[in-house]
């Protein structure tokens, strides 16, 4: 009797999509790559190399970070970015930046997109020059580009938050042996308030950023302060191109996402907005019915949001 084949999710279906890519820079430096199409994103890790960082020390670097993010734009080939922020119930703590490449024609550059081979070489150029602005932004962090097998491992830790120190016990003994296919979720479920996912339940919040603000109007040391119960915290904040085509990236919006272990968990994990002040919490608004997109729209991945029909408003792009 042949096995039963499982259910495809959104989750398998959205990130089976992308194809995971290990290329070698010019400096000989392993680069793992998730390409969609003519969007090509490539991960960068930003931790302490003592081990040490504290939450406060990598929230107190976003403002820089953000300024950063917003020299990023065409010239560099880069249509979007995100930054992530993540805590966990035992304290540790650790920040993603997601850089999209595109190899769609620049307006008065390019006459056609172009081939994969000619995108991973202007990557590979633009790349080095990117990340020294990264690096002086980071306060003495260590940043590091995450290889193919670090976004394997990393994708399946963010769908069960349970297996984070297996996972890492393994990656400090010879490897996780994890591949691309293992990455998704082998379980789905959503409703109104939460989505479930492996042996994670998740509660998420969105919300959109106005155009004359550096940072949204979120307590973030507050929102990320580990919590008994809770398996773990993340915000990420997005940056997209303008609608009018401008030239640098600018703030598009935030998700903050709380995991908890089960069902019963779920009041727990609502509790994070009450902490914010009266006007943050007008303004984050619970994924109702969308809960599972905008999981997936918060994860350190630099998702492409369009193609998410069920996202809410407040993150669909304009371009």
């Amino acid at each position: 009797m042949s096995p039963k084949k499982l259910p495809e999710t959104i989750a398998k279906r959205t990130l089976l999509g992308m194809e995971l890519l290990a290329q070698t820079d010019a400096y000989g430096v392993e680069v793992g790559m998730l390409a969609t199409g003519t969007r090509y994103t490539v991960l960068v890790a930003i931790h302490d190399p003592e081990s040490s960082a504290s939450t406060t020390r990598l929230t107190a670097c976003l403002r820089d970070w953000s300024r950063w993010m917003q020299t990023l734009g065409i010239d560099d080939r880069v249509a979007g970015a995100s930054l992530s922020v993540q805590t966990r119930e035992d304290g540790s703590s650790s920040a993603i930046a997601g850089l999209s490449f595109t190899a769609r024609p620049r307006p008065g550059v390019d006459r056609k997109p172009l081939q994969r081979t000619q995108m991973i070489e202007e990557i590979s150029t633009h790349l080095a020059r990117v990340l020294d602005g990264l690096r002086e932004s980071a306060a003495g962090l260590l940043v590091t580009v995450c290889t193919a097998q670090d976004i394997v491992d990393l994708v399946r830790i963010a769908f069960d938050s349970s297996i984070a120190t297996d996972v890492e016990t393994a990656r400090g003994s010879g490897g996780t042996g994890l591949e691309w296919r293992d990455a998704p979720p082998r379980y789905e479920a959503t409703a109104a308030a939460f989505y479930a996912h492996d042996r994670a339940v998740s509660t998420s919040w969105a919300m959109a950023t106005r155009t004359d603000e550096e940072l949204p109007p979120l307590d973030f040391d507050t929102a990320l302060v580990p919590t008994p119960g809770v398996l773990s915290k993340r915000v990420t904040l997005i940056y997209r191109i303008g609608p009018e085509l401008e030239a640098t990236l600018t703030p598009f919006g935030l998700v903050v996402t709380a995991d908890v272990g089960g069902v019963d968990g779920v009041s727990l994990a609502q509790e994070l907005p009450a902490r914010q002040s009266l006007r943050t919490r007008l303004r984050l608004r619970a994924a109702t019915s969308a809960q599972d997109t905008t999981f997936l729209a918060g994860l350190p991945l630099d998702l492409a949001t369009p193609h998410m029909v069920m996202v809410p408003r407040e993150l669909k792009e304009t371009a």
